[in-house]
């Protein structure tokens, strides 16, 4: 994996990783040089020695070894615009994702930018991915993304939103209720929780339509037993709307509930999340390079009981790998409580070790697979990453977890496994073919970005 070291990937499901550095993120188990014992795509074992003979041994001596990043929030399919957004503020994004960019989505640009997106992420260590899925313009749309997340092979929750068209109907005030399509999929295309691709609810919220719409859909996905994924507190509309407050007044909230960004919900609001268990998903670059969501929400959360996830959101306009994103939130937060011009400063309110907790054990828990993913833990899924201990960025990490967060990138995953099975090994992906993805992206922007002048055209005619 790293330039001075080649190490042959696992044969099958079954080995022994010997003699790493495991930062499991389980707080009984601690971080310590030793050993993980993989059975069928499970951790059996993880301990400073492990008898395991007659079992296949990778030595991993050189590297960490670290549970797989959960992304709990990203828009695989806005792949296409890929690193085009960074000048655009929240109102310019509504009118570049929702007018002149989604209309024109074929369910075969919805397959390359999933495909791509999903394939990006999974690159840089991210093992299991909540893809928020806002563009089902037809049942053939929700299609081609799930087949393109079943051939990358990361562990993926689907979450099913509204179409990419028509704003002013879907996501003002609206009436309308979610598309009942997610009813075919839960039933007959993503029908079961234990497979690498399931299925969730990416419903509007109480900032995008009325209140009755609201509790329709959370009652609809109760009813096909799927969580739900919801955008709330962005910028003006969170006082305005006050949407945690009163979807707890309609009995909504729960553990089966995530809030993503929760930029300017209010701290009784924060309160009521704690009360019933309802999650909450942040995505502080994107909320600190774009005008208009608010500043992250980290440490009010975390100030009133709510451990938090990370999210990217979008790689128009945010890198798209957790290291990247642990530094915003971690940065961020430490600046808002050291930075103050008039004293008394605040004590800063979370450390390396939280953010990773952050991106690996609380995003397993957010997007309701804590039992599964998010730890190294005997029983859950052997979905890790290796991360070479002598790479000139980390080197000479006296401090591993601080070297990660401070000093790592996406580059640095050299070695991703997903239940036992390696999907990239040695710096290179295995088993999905990087350069047809590439050009499947390339031929869709293409097209899209053709569509979009000739939407320019029309709108300066009218």
């Amino acid at each position: 994996m790293a330039a001075q070291q080649t190490i042959s990937a696992p044969r099958g499901s079954s080995f022994v990783l010997r003699g790493g550095f495991i930062v499991t993120v389980d707080d009984r188990l601690g971080e310590f040089a030793g050993d993980v014992l993989v059975v069928e795509g499970k951790i059996q074992e993880v301990a400073r020695r492990i008898d395991a003979s007659d079992i296949e041994t990778i030595d991993v001596a050189e590297y960490l070894v670290l549970p797989g990043f959960v992304d709990s929030h990203r828009h695989t399919w806005q792949s296409p615009i890929r690193h085009t957004g960074i000048d655009w503020d929240l109102p310019r994004m509504f009118v570049e994702l929702f007018k002149r960019f989604g209309p024109s989505f074929r369910p075969q640009d919805v397959y390359a930018a999933t495909l791509f997106g999903r394939l990006a992420a999974l690159d840089a260590g991210v093992t299991t991915l909540l893809d928020w899925a806002h563009i089902q313009n037809s049942p053939s749309h929700a299609d081609e993304a799930v087949r393109a997340l079943r051939e990358v092979g990361g562990r993926t929750v689907y979450a099913h939103g509204q179409p990419g068209i028509e704003p002013e109907r879907w996501m003002k005030e609206s009436k309308l209720p979610h598309p009942a399509d997610i009813r075919r999929l839960r039933e007959n295309v993503l029908v079961g929780d234990d497979a690498l691709v399931t299925l969730a609810m990416a419903a509007r919220g109480p900032e995008f339509t009325t209140i009755e719409t609201v509790e329709h859909d959370v009652r609809l996905a109760r009813e096909l037993g799927l969580r739900v994924t919801i955008h709330i507190g962005l910028g003006a509309n969170g006082p305005k709307y006050r949407g945690i407050e009163r979807m707890h007044e309609r009995r909504l909230l729960g553990p089966d509930i995530t809030f993503v960004h929760c930029c300017n919900s209010s701290d009784h609001e924060f309160r009521l999340m704690a009360e019933t268990g309802t999650t909450a998903s942040v995505s502080a670059q994107i909320a600190s390079l774009c005008g208009g969501f608010g500043l992250p929400a980290t440490g009010r959360l975390l100030a009133h009981g709510v451990r938090p996830s990370l999210s990217v959101d979008s790689e128009m306009s945010a890198s798209g790998d957790m290291f990247s994103e642990m530094r915003a939130a971690l940065g961020i937060e430490r600046a808002l409580c050291l930075n103050h011009l008039q004293p008394p400063q605040r004590p800063p309110s979370i450390t390396a070790r939280d953010v990773l907790a952050f991106a690996t054990r609380e995003g397993a828990r957010t997007v309701g697979l804590a039992d599964k993913v998010g730890t190294i833990t005997p029983g859950k899924s052997a979905d890790l990453i290796l991360v070479p201990r002598h790479a000139l960025n980390l080197a000479p990490m006296g401090d591993p977890v601080g070297a990660l967060v401070l000093g790592g990138h996406a580059g640095n995953a050299e070695a991703v496994i997903v239940e036992g099975r390696p999907v990239k090994w040695n710096g290179r992906m295995i088993g999905c073919d990087a350069r047809r993805a590439i050009e499947l992206l390339e031929q869709s922007r293409e097209y899209l970005y053709a569509a979009a002048l000739a939407h320019d055209r029309a709108a300066s005619t009218r």
